[in-house]
């Protein structure tokens, strides 16, 4: 027997920024929220993605500046790093939980299951609700045979989680995250091999992209190992023996796995009410964040990729939305940025060279190098560039970036993307000096045969 029922407008599954985003827009507009969390407040970005991790990136910069110009080693202390860290956590977290109790949102601590009959239950308990969110995000992919165990082999949870900094670290999987911990680690001293699969690292993004975050790493003393993965590892007294595919060796603290991220969508009872699922176990959505039952929504990383905090905040509120005024508000997919907070910074959106190559259409690309750039220039960040493929009559069809900064910069190229800005009017904008923004209008001078900073050869 049933302990509680409880009636709501609208039931969110998950507590991620897609959930909590789409919860406070609803409790804005005077809708009834229910919102079941099963584990933490804020998802995946706020606990162990996100702002663990830009946080530690923040620091090792810091660190890593002050070592070029002193005379002495600054040796990173970890467990101040580490609570520093985690008090920004906590403390964003309990921002967006006051932000829920503002609101009078419910927020219900549990597994959720879908029955028939638009029911959701928890435990024992049981809420009716008019329409239904799937918010309930991702979680980390696994090698079949190297399971973590939370000391040995790890996954993004534990790096976000390390009291401790380990002498030497292998981790597998030369994606985002894999580049953005690469990064962090070797600036605060750690010894780190980065194994990546593919022939490139960042498989999917631009190629110059992959090669220049590639020359990065390896200035810091990052060993980069392509076209192979672990085989086999053996676990001693507090270290690891680990065997590539191509026969290295390597005698490491841990291991860190960062070979993608699944859906979670297994287990809620989706099929119940006709919610259906992508070859890849994502919810399929409409461009208004509808799934195959009109009165279920989802959004983040559980709609699809790409998995970015960003995208699913936006996503969040489009189904709030929606769910006031149905199928009034799109989602565009092709306004979500990619940024990566290694070294370098990179930030890419729209087509890269490859893809326009792929697809047969007419492009071309045009690039400047930071070198003219003396924001970037101060900051160490010289080799990087900023590089648009233009279609035909300068369509900008996509943007790439490389440097200090880019994570902002890229915001400011949008209106391009979006066709809200021409390339003509961008080369009168007055971007402010010295910063790395300046390189939009170097780029846009270029782009129409008069660039101030650069020699034209004829």
């Amino acid at each position: 027997m049933w302990c509680f029922v409880r009636k709501c407008d609208v039931a969110v599954i998950g507590g991620g920024i897609a959930g909590y985003s789409c919860a406070i827009r609803l409790a804005q507009k005077g809708y009834n929220v229910t919102l079941v969390e099963k584990h933490k407040i804020g998802g995946e970005c706020l606990n162990y993605g996100c702002i663990p991790t830009k946080a530690m990136y923040y620091i090792a910069n810091v660190l890593s500046k002050a070592n070029e110009f002193s005379e002495n080693y600054v040796k990173p202390n970890f467990n101040k790093i580490a609570s520093w860290r985690d008090r920004i956590v906590n403390t964003l977290v309990s921002g967006v939980e006051y932000l829920l109790k503002s609101y009078n949102i419910e927020v219900i601590y549990g597994i959720a299951k879908l029955k028939e009959h638009n029911e959701l239950y928890i435990g024992k308990d049981v809420i009716e609700f008019k329409k239904l969110v799937i918010a309930t995000g991702s979680d980390p992919l696994s090698l079949r045979g190297f399971e973590y165990d939370g000391r040995y082999i790890l996954n993004n949870r534990d790096l976000a989680r390390l009291q401790d900094l380990p002498e030497s670290i292998l981790i597998v999987g030369g994606g985002a995250i894999g580049v953005e911990y690469a990064s962090i680690f070797a600036k605060l001293g750690v010894e780190v091999i980065l194994v990546e699969i593919m022939p490139q690292l960042l498989p999917g993004m631009d190629s110059d992209l992959s090669r220049i975050i590639e020359r990065g790493l390896k200035n810091l003393g990052v060993k980069v190992v392509k076209g192979t993965t672990i085989k086999s590892i053996e676990k001693k007294v507090n270290y690891v023996e680990v065997k590539l595919g191509n026969g290295s060796m390597f005698k490491v603290n841990c291991i860190a796995i960062a070979i993608g991220r699944k859906p979670n969508t297994a287990g809620i009872g989706l099929e119940l009410l006709n919610v259906e699922l992508n070859s890849k176990g994502y919810v399929k959505v409409n461009k208004h964040m509808q799934t195959t039952n009109p009165t279920i929504f989802a959004a983040g990383d559980v709609a699809g990729p790409p998995l970015l905090a960003h995208k699913a905040l936006i996503q969040g509120i489009v189904v709030a939305e929606n769910i006031q005024s149905p199928r009034s508000t799109i989602f565009n997919e092709n306004l979500v940025p990619i940024v990566i907070f290694s070294e370098p910074e990179l930030a890419s959106i729209g087509l890269s060279t490859e893809q326009a190559k792929n697809l047969g259409v007419f492009y071309k690309n045009v690039k400047v190098p930071l070198t003219i750039i003396a924001r970037a220039l101060i900051e160490n960040g010289s080799r990087g560039f900023i590089k648009f493929v233009l279609g035909k009559n300068n369509e900008v069809l996509g943007i790439h970036m490389a440097g200090p900064h880019v994570s902002e910069v890229i915001s400011a190229a949008l209106p391009v993307i979006m066709k809200k800005l021409r390339i003509e009017e961008m080369a009168f904008i007055p971007y402010p000096h010295p910063t790395v923004s300046e390189a939009l209008r170097e780029i846009s001078e270029l782009i129409l045969g008069n660039p101030l900073h650069i020699v034209l050869r004829k």
